[in-house]
């Protein structure tokens, strides 16, 4: 996978992620090297078709051992007609190969229910979803999250090759921190 990545933008919004809407059919006919990202409007005019990805190797620091094979990188978008110098945005990623439609769709639905339970987010953020070219011609469909530095989910640790052990203490956190969502989870009657 090259260092830059260049991804013709498409747009959805929050509405048109519901089930029963056809997400997962518009994800399964995204082309190589597009972007599906998820917006309040469905086609921001003051965004341009592209949006560029940059590799971060030095975020995946502490999260190398990522069961889904998660990467992460800087996702910049620009204005229309504006070169690199009229950035409008730039947003840390991980991006989550899933490369089954339905399974990006169901995970997207997943954490939009969740998060929308609690006045804090309890899970990644998905921003939107994309076809990732791959260097064999064949392409990846991933699910984007914001990426955010501090937190490094449960795959980084119970999920590690099989030649390491994974650390008792390790596993009674994430018992006890299941537990806890799940009790939250009853007193809000999910």
């Amino acid at each position: 996978m090259e260092e830059r990545l260049n991804l013709s933008t498409n747009f959805i919004t929050p509405e048109q992620t519901r089930k029963g809407r056809g997400l997962t059919r518009k994800l399964g006919e995204l082309s190589t090297n597009q972007l599906l990202l998820i917006t309040e409007t469905e086609t921001p005019e003051q965004l341009s078709n592209t949006a560029r990805l940059t590799m971060r190797p030095d975020y995946s620091e502490g999260r190398r051992k990522s069961f889904f094979g998660v990467w992460f990188a800087d996702m910049t978008i620009h204005g229309k007609g504006g070169g690199e110098d009229y950035t409008l945005a730039r947003q840390p990623v991980a991006i989550k190969p899933l490369d089954i439609p339905r399974l990006a769709a169901q995970e997207l639905r997943t954490a939009t229910d969740i998060n929308s339970h609690d006045q804090r987010r309890l899970t990644f953020q998905p921003i939107g979803f994309a076809n990732i070219g791959r260097s064999d011609s064949s392409s990846k469909l991933s699910i984007i999250t914001e990426f955010e530095e501090g937190v490094t989910s449960f795959d980084n640790i119970l999920y590690k090759d099989k030649e390491e052990k994974t650390e008792r203490k390790h596993c009674g956190l994430g018992a006890r921190l299941c537990c806890q969502r799940l009790n939250n989870f009853a007193r809000l009657r999910l």
